[in-house]
């Protein structure tokens, strides 16, 4: 078996799925999909008559008219959104008559990310997506940190990894400072001098250099520029400059509100959002939605298409929601720091989605507003410490399972010409 050098969040190896007792299931909300040879192999290993017919009408051809025919199978949930393998204990089905060889590949390593980079480093990552890892990280008061270590993997775990192989740096030079770049993330959003917003606006910064130096083919400098920008961060100098152009943004936190309800509320698949989380932070500021159309929008018999809407909310109380939201900060300032650079290493970021890193940041941007939002909007005195990891983990639900629309986001930042740093840097202070 190959050696490689494994990189993985400290807390990794603590994760154990807790299974039934899980306030949020990863086996109800989403559809899993099977390929043609998953298909095959789970319907030949089962056993038992009641998973037999189970396994009879829980699938839908994904192509094709049937299920001969399809090579991708998706699964059929029940009404209440569950997966149709999942018992009245609330454990798998396939898991107790098979064993877990023979789960999907995607419910075999949830929540688990790992990536392999040139065949020689797996960089390992968990999802904030699941309430148990939101639960380690929250303990990491210290900051989110790696660890490294030599590991043999055998050649079936490496097979289930997804691979940034050396002929893709052919594409993406820029790959090559993979490391350097993600090692400039961490340095930057665990920086405790600044605060999270301000971090957010230097990474944009460091970002928006390095996308310039890809695009003039410099990929040369890119090390040498993330070193010294790192370096240099908390020099005096630096820091008084950073401060006068922290000062000349306008603060705005009603611009934050407003831009997460357009984007996230209304653009997001919310079928992940708890109703009642969802309810406590629009009950909070009091948000109101009204539709609305444009006389372009009337279809041929004047029938009105009302596909837009606009949010409403009270000033004062969104205002008092913040105040009591920067005093939480004050004790619990790594919560949301934690949350932001787990999203950043787990999504690969800025190398998700296959854009331009710059697109990647607007995109980070965008998602670190909407859960500073969330997270200000709903922690009062009375919330409790899971209520929290609630809140974060269907926020994160709903956000890092639909790359589809985060690429559509991208684009329509683009299309608006918003995706510039002075926009980025309003959202995020």
């Amino acid at each position: 078996m190959p050696k490689i050098n494994v990189i993985k969040p400290s807390f990794y190896d603590s994760f154990q799925c807790v299974g039934g007792v899980c306030r949020q299931s990863c086996c109800s909300s989403w559809n899993i999909t099977l390929s043609k040879e998953e298909f095959k192999k789970t319907k030949k290993a089962l056993q038992s008559d009641t998973v037999k017919e189970i396994f009879s009408n829980a699938f839908l051809p994904m192509s094709g008219n049937s299920l001969q025919k399809t090579n991708t199978y998706k699964m059929r949930l029940k009404e209440n959104g569950d997966c149709p393998f999942l018992d009245e204990q609330r454990l798998c089905w396939i898991y107790r008559d098979c064993g877990p060889q023979i789960m999907s590949r995607t419910c075999r390593i949830f929540p688990r990310f790992n990536i392999m980079y040139d065949k020689k480093r797996l960089d390992c990552a968990l999802t904030i997506g699941c309430e148990e890892v939101v639960r380690l990280l929250l303990e990491e008061k210290e900051g989110f940190l790696l660890q490294t270590e030599e590991k043999e993997i055998s050649f079936e775990e490496l097979n289930e990894y997804e691979s940034i192989s050396p002929l893709t740096f052919i594409k993406k030079p820029l790959l090559k400072e993979y490391y350097t770049v993600r090692g400039l993330l961490l340095g930057v959003l665990q920086n405790r001098e600044y605060d999270m917003g301000e971090r957010m606006i230097l990474l944009g910064i460091a970002l928006q250099k390095i996308d310039a130096m890809d695009k003039e083919n410099k990929i040369e400098e890119v090390a040498k520029y993330i070193d010294h920008f790192l370096r240099s961060m908390n020099a005096p100098e630096n820091k008084k400059i950073y401060q006068q152009f922290f000062e000349k943004i306008q603060r705005d936190g009603r611009l934050r509100a407003l831009n997460t309800l357009t984007k996230y509320y209304s653009v997001w698949n919310l079928n992940y959002l708890k109703k009642d989380i969802k309810k406590k932070i629009f009950d909070r500021i009091d948000v109101d939605m009204r539709f609305f159309a444009s006389q372009q929008q009337k279809t041929e018999d004047d029938k009105i298409i009302l596909d837009r809407m606009k949010y409403h909310f009270d000033g004062e109380k969104y205002a008092q929601a913040e105040e009591y939201f920067l005093n939480w900060q004050k004790e619990n300032a790594h919560v949301l720091e934690n949350i932001i650079v787990a999203l950043a290493w787990q999504k690969k970021l800025p190398f998700a989605y296959g854009k331009d890193i710059w697109k990647n940041y607007c995109a980070f941007a965008l998602m670190y507003s909407i859960f500073r939002f969330n997270l200000a909007m709903f922690i009062t005195e009375d919330t409790t410490h899971e209520d929290m990891i609630d809140c974060i983990v269907t926020t994160a639900r709903s956000i890092l399972h639909n790359d589809e629309n985060t690429k559509k986001l991208e684009d329509e930042l683009e299309d608006t010409q918003s995706n510039t740093l002075a926009h980025m840097a309003m959202l995020v202070l």
